[in-house]
């Protein structure tokens, strides 16, 4: 379901122009492919900022919001076209001469020739909320012009992001250092650091002596699009089907395939969904076990349809390891729309999902190491109907804890004492 479309209407959103400072969002990706950055850029204009996002890879799809977006580039208002790639390093093993030249062009592309670019077209700001390292050498440029302040919101650690030991030995000696110093600069000159959650702000306390603020990913309801077919409904499923989704991109810690495997030994009725991209690789492993049908890739859903349009499932899983320092930490865009859905969840026991969930009883752990003790979990957790009653009662208590508007109210304090 690759559908690009922007549609966040939120209500408490005035219109009145009279507006406070002016705040720029600064977007490395398309806007509609980060949930955090836009959630963020409402939140500030529901606050009366003159909110503003930037983003240097051009969203496709209509933009329908109160929030405007300036896009580096030419947007394509055709919803079906290809969205471009991230143009985060990827750290494959190519010749060290082919790992010299893309070194080289990702210092040229963010260091020389985006900044000189983009700084004709960013809005003068007093504020710019800096979401990933590689724009920091664009918001630098901006504050000297400008004497504004800068706020950088690390969404991962991301010395941590790669597995030190798949990376070549160019990698390890260059590109990867190369990336921590930039990640470095940008939480060290920084007027604030914000981060995801308790772990990764201890592994960026650590590594640049530097105190972020913890702002956890939770689920906004107001930008939800309630008018949106449900997954049970795209898939043509009854209620005796059972749907499991996993919400996320395919990543190195998220294993998926092993959840594929697992299916294999349930019932013909029980169906897994990867709600989001890169997942295509999947459907080879489900054709080899023979599970094709029962394993579905509907594509990436925009933010503010996720939400609704996993709701129909059964249950939701988390298939994340801790292969790095990053991975352990995490605390996904996945955790927090189950949650936001009212779905029971398996989950791997990593510690800020641990920290988040508390004491409440929201579902069962799973051991990513064993394919079929994970069927075995999925099949008892259906079987016990009294079970999965109390797991969505204690999601829904969880669900009104994990809320934006309580994470909202850290991060408008953080920019009013930044700004003053």
């Amino acid at each position: 379901m690759e559908n690009l479309q922007l549609l966040f209407v939120d209500p408490c959103i005035s219109s009145d122009t009279r507006m406070k400072e002016t705040i720029v969002s600064l977007l490395p990706v398309p806007a509609s492919r980060d949930t955090r950055s836009v959630k963020i850029a409402m939140s500030f204009a529901r606050h009366g900022y003159n909110s503003i996002l930037f983003e240097t890879r051009p969203s496709s799809g209509q933009w329908v919001s109160p929030v405007p977006l300036v896009s580096l580039g030419k947007r394509n208002i055709n919803t079906s076209a290809p969205q471009v790639e991230s143009q985060r390093p990827k750290a494959e093993r190519f010749s060290t001469l082919f790992e010299c030249l893309h070194f080289l062009k990702f210092v040229a592309m963010y260091w020389v020739f985006l900044p000189a670019w983009a700084i004709f077209k960013l809005p003068k700001a007093d504020l710019y909320y800096l979401h990933e390292y590689r724009l920091y050498p664009l918001a630098r440029i901006a504050q000297l012009l400008y004497g504004a302040k800068i706020i950088y919101d690390a969404h991962d650690f991301y010395p941590a992001v790669w597995n030190f030991n798949s990376l070549s030995g160019f990698w390890k000696r260059c590109f990867l250092p190369f990336l921590t110093w930039m990640d470095g600069r940008a939480a060290i000159g920084a007027d604030e650091v914000v981060t995801v959650g308790d772990g990764v702000a201890e592994c960026i306390r650590d590594a640049y002596r530097v105190e972020p603020i913890v702002v956890r990913n939770c689920h906004d309801q107001n930008l939800e699009d309630r008018n949106t077919l449900s997954l049970r409904q795209e898939l043509e499923l009854d209620e005796n089907e059972v749907l499991i989704v996993s919400i996320g991109n395919d990543k190195a810690g998220h294993d998926g395939a092993q959840i594929v495997r697992a299916l294999s030994f349930l019932p013909e009725n029980f169906h897994i969904a990867f709600v989001g991209r890169f997942h295509e690789k999947k459907s080879s492993l489900a054709e080899m076990l023979g599970i094709r049908k029962r394993v579905h890739l509907p594509g990436a859903v925009t933010p503010e349809k996720i939400v609704p349009y996993v709701k129909s499932a059964d249950l939701a899983i988390l298939p994340y390891t801790p292969i790095t320092e990053n991975y352990r930490y995490i605390l996904p865009n996945g955790f927090f729309q189950s949650i936001a859905a009212g779905l029971p969840l398996l989950y791997t026991d990593l510690p800020d999902i641990m920290r988040a969930i508390d004491k409440h009883s929201i579902g069962r752990i799973i051991d990513m190491s064993d394919a079929k003790l994970i069927a075995e979990v999925i099949k008892s957790t259906v079987d016990a109907p009294n079970e999965l009653a109390t797991y969505r009662k204690n999601v829904t208590l969880l669900r009104d804890i994990l809320s934006w508007q309580r994470e909202e109210k850290h991060l408008i304090e953080l920019i009013r004492n930044t700004i003053k």
